[in-house]
């Protein structure tokens, strides 16, 4: 079914490992992929999105190109059904319609009879939205976090600018970005004056996290569901030549907030997960440092944070903050790898996305560091990979890896380690914010 023998080249030209760890790693990928076609028939329609997405990615690696379009045409049955049974988010990049019009457009190069289908996709994407628009936003702006990448329209303003030759994403790009920049605006809480980000957790949060006031409003700072998101695409609309009323104010707010929220370690820049509204009306008496080291993963990490700020930077020639982002980024990339507190092998908060953001600055700066410090987490990577690999789906921390699943799941981690190391983008970097080009 798979091509070993590709997979092993790949691997040796770039990093030298133990031959036990390279073959058990090829052991390991060979098995997974293989498992998509042993369980293809049994999969949710969630886990045909992400397979459909692996399925992607790696056709050249298949012996067969009838048994990969057979594997492809049977994940996008199911998803089609659960399309019809209405399971997926009306717009997220992730769990929802847009993340399905992601992959079909990537598909397309492969597959150029799907145009109908995306094409169809891309309705049902715009319907949703304008349905979403319509919704009474003095409401929903106060209490939500409809802004986020993961399940907000960060993520779906994304693809929208990333497949803008589609006539009717003009219109919708100016929409959204202009619901992004009004939820930029300070409102007034408690008599007090704060960014428009402030939103109240919702229960599952609250179930992530049962240490959060549920009296008090929040504001994140994570890149996965935090002002990450609608900062990186707002400067990445700037870039595209975008000008609406308020934009570059939004903007700037956001790195505003970035910058006062900062705080050293050892020399090391770090950032909070969240604050409430409690602590942050009298945060300037407050010692974030005491916060703490956190690990340097996508999700919530600095690593995250410093590519959206460096992406940010470089849309608004920002010459200060790029200079100041490349700096802290190059004393991370010469930190122990030790010290960056992952435990697993995932893209979300594991060894894979921080290797695919030192890969982006690398590929940005030329600088020799953050290409030696990609290298080395891919190592980690693999090496946690082959720990961890059907060790019940689990990691030592607790934390689940998925079979089928982008940034928590097995499917994300090969897609990461053979982008890299192919120099071949997988389209999940734009999907993912850390891509300026």
């Amino acid at each position: 079914m798979i091509d070993q023998i590709k997979f092993r080249e790949i691997i040796s030209k770039k990093i030298k490992l133990e031959d036990s760890v390279l073959e058990k790693f090829i052991n390991n990928s060979v098995s997974d992929l293989t498992r998509i076609k042993i369980n293809i028939e049994n999969l949710s329609s969630y886990e045909a999105l992400d397979v459909l997405s692996t399925l992607t990615y790696f056709k050249e690696f298949f012996i067969s190109k009838e048994e990969w379009e057979d594997l492809v045409y049977i994940s996008l049955k199911n998803i089609r059904q659960g399309i019809y049974d209405n399971i997926f988010s009306p717009y997220s990049s992730f769990s929802g319609i847009c993340y399905i019009t992601y992959i079909v457009k990537n598909l397309l190069l492969k597959l150029p009879s799907l145009s109908i289908f995306s094409d169809s996709l891309d309705n049902l994407l715009v319907e949703n939205i304008y349905k979403y628009l319509s919704i009474d936003k003095d409401y929903k702006d106060y209490i939500g976090k409809d802004f986020e990448l993961i399940q907000g329209i960060s993520g779906t303003l994304s693809y929208l600018l990333n497949f803008n030759e589609n006539e009717k994403f003009y219109e919708l790009t100016i929409k959204l970005v202009d619901a992004l920049i009004k939820h930029s605006q300070e409102k007034i809480i408690f008599n007090y004056k704060v960014p428009g980000w402030f939103y109240y957790p919702n229960k599952y949060e609250y179930e992530l996290d049962p240490t959060l006031d549920s009296t008090s409003s929040y504001i994140n700072y994570g890149i996965s569901h935090g002002m990450c998101g609608p900062l990186t695409v707002l400067s990445l609309v700037y870039a595209n030549g975008f000008n609406s009323s308020g934009l570059i104010q939004a903007i700037n707010g956001i790195i505003e907030e970035y910058l006062k929220a900062s705080y050293y370690v050892n020399d090391i820049i770090y950032w909070p997960g969240r604050i409430s509204f409690e602590n942050y009306i009298k945060m300037k008496n407050i010692q974030l440092s005491e916060i703490g080291e956190c690990r340097m993963s996508w999700c919530y990490g600095s690593v995250g944070i410093l590519r959206s700020l460096y992406i940010s930077s470089l849309a608004i020639l920002n010459k200060k903050i790029e200079k100041f982002t490349v700096d802290e980024m190059l004393k991370i990339a010469q930190m122990n790898i030790s010290d960056y507190m992952l435990t697993s092998p995932i893209v979300c908060h594991g060894f894979a996305g921080t290797a695919a953001i030192m890969n982006e600055m690398y590929k940005d700066t030329k600088n020799p560091i953050f290409w030696n410090r990609t290298l080395e987490l891919i190592e980690y990577t693999i090496e946690s990979y082959n720990l961890h690999h059907n060790k019940n789906y689990k990691v030592d921390t607790g934390d689940e890896i998925n079979k089928y699943d982008y940034l928590v799941g097995y499917t994300g981690i090969l897609q990461t380690i053979y982008s890299i190391l192919t120099g071949i983008p997988n389209g999940n970097e734009s999907r993912i914010l850390i891509a300026y080009n």
